[in-house]
């Protein structure tokens, strides 16, 4: 019945209904406790459903709890480190990148690669998602180098595993875009955008606000090649 109740929550935190999705992690949990000794490995899918809601909902100190515990049966029990383990210590990175505190995402972000690369799982989606999120973290850090090489490993990864035309390679090339921006390399970042918004637009349609976050950000490169170009525009 437990298994059942987390089903049900993953569906729920799927379509974003959140209370629904916590209501029924949290029937699993009470059967769990009554069933299983405080520490059981059994726990930990249960733990990781809750901190992904409240991860959702902004509630991150809550969320850092809950993925906590899942670190900790994991870190007592001995048990064979998985992909599971790999996404909760990524999505631990995530809470610290909202909450500002780069190095903890950092650290967080090197243990779920470790795990991915341990377990054999270096050619895997979740690894695309993963680099592209270190990626992001070190942008934030201005250390546009490294936000680079991570970035083009997710991209290359996502091509190799799919295509060229997924949600993922449009973000990653916004970022890339971001960065050559950044670094006033125009020409490069505009082409990035502008794989992000062809992408965009046939997954998405025109009215996604993706597509109007790219049309936006290729509309501030052109505003900075004027800039560059000492060009004035006056109104009619």
């Amino acid at each position: 019945m437990a298994d059942s109740y987390d089903s049900i929550a993953e569906i729920y935190l799927d379509v974003n209904v959140y209370d629904k999705a916590l209501l029924y992690s949290e029937k699993s949990l009470d059967i769990k406790k009554s069933i299983f000794s405080e520490n059981s490995f059994e726990f930990l899918k249960t733990y990781i459903l809750i901190g992904n809601v409240y991860k959702c909902q902004n509630d991150y100190y809550r969320a850092l709890s809950y993925y906590e515990k899942t670190i900790a049966i994991v870190k007592e029990s001995n048990v064979q480190e998985n992909i599971d383990i790999a996404m909760c210590y990524n999505n631990i990175g995530n809470v610290y990148i909202s909450l500002g505190n780069y190095d903890k995402a950092l650290e967080n972000y090197e243990n779920s690669e470790r795990i991915v690369l341990q377990i054999g799982r270096e050619k895997d989606s979740f690894t695309a998602v993963l680099y592209s999120n270190i990626a992001i973290l070190y942008s934030y850090k201005v250390d546009y180098d490294n936000s680079l090489s991570f970035y083009n490993k997710s991209l290359t990864l996502s091509k190799e595993l799919s295509n060229d035309e997924t949600i993922l390679t449009a973000n990653v090339y916004e970022g890339i875009g971001a960065i050559y921006c950044a670094r006033a390399e125009y020409d490069n970042s505009l082409f990035n955008h502008e794989h992000a918004l062809q992408i965009r637009r046939k997954l998405l349609g025109e009215n996604s606000v993706d597509t109007a976050s790219s049309y936006y950000a290729i509309g501030c490169i052109y505003r900075e090649i004027v800039k560059c170009c000492g060009l004035k525009f006056e109104p009619a």
